[in-house]
């Protein structure tokens, strides 16, 4: 009401006066926060070829997944075929529910198909990774590496503001080690 008006604006406005220092919210530099449900596509996509491989099509299993001795064999799509298929439900929903949340992120910071293709291609390199590090025979499979690179994505401040602001360098120490230590909470067993 109009008798109400003024004393509203001016509670608004001292709420504003008292809370403008409020150090636990703060404006990422450069970046808004998007969420493209576009995930959720990704997601489905990932359950239904769970769902394939675990009963209408067992040989889709031993097709795909990441056999060291095979892909060096030349059998070089299991590097990215590898990446659809979980070891079990557990396995998968684990990377449903966080790779849901992280790759809508990725994907609303960067647009839907350059980030689902850049969370693509790190969890190839992951598995090519994996091929080199661990010893022979190995197998791999699941979108861990995916879901890890979602979580670098969101964590890093866009390049174009590196040199941009002045407390960059503060940024980037603070998106290393968020990302470092969400790393270590989810994807490390």
């Amino acid at each position: 009401s109009a008798i109400d008006h003024e004393r509203a604006r001016q509670a608004i406005r001292q709420f504003r006066l008292e809370n403008r220092v409020w150090r636990w919210r703060q404006a990422l530099l450069g970046q808004e926060v998007k969420f493209h449900w576009g995930s959720l596509l990704c997601c489905l996509l990932l359950a239904l070829v769970h769902g394939l491989a675990a009963t209408d099509f067992p040989g889709l299993r031993s097709a795909w997944i990441l056999r060291s001795n095979s892909a060096l064999a030349g059998e070089w799509w299991r590097i990215f075929t590898a990446m659809a298929l979980h070891a079990d439900l557990a396995h998968l929903l684990a990377n449903l529910t966080t790779g849901f949340l992280l790759f809508g992120l990725a994907m609303g910071k960067i647009g839907g198909g350059c980030g689902l293709l850049a969370c693509y291609l790190a969890g190839a390199l992951g598995n090519v990774l994996g091929l080199v590090i661990h010893p022979k025979p190995y197998e791999g499979l699941g979108a861990s590496g995916m879901v890890m690179a979602a979580l670098g994505l969101i964590t890093m401040p866009p390049f174009a503001t590196w040199k941009a602001h002045p407390s960059m360098l503060r940024q980037l120490s603070k998106g290393v080690l968020a990302g470092g230590l969400l790393f270590v909470l989810l994807g490390l067993n």
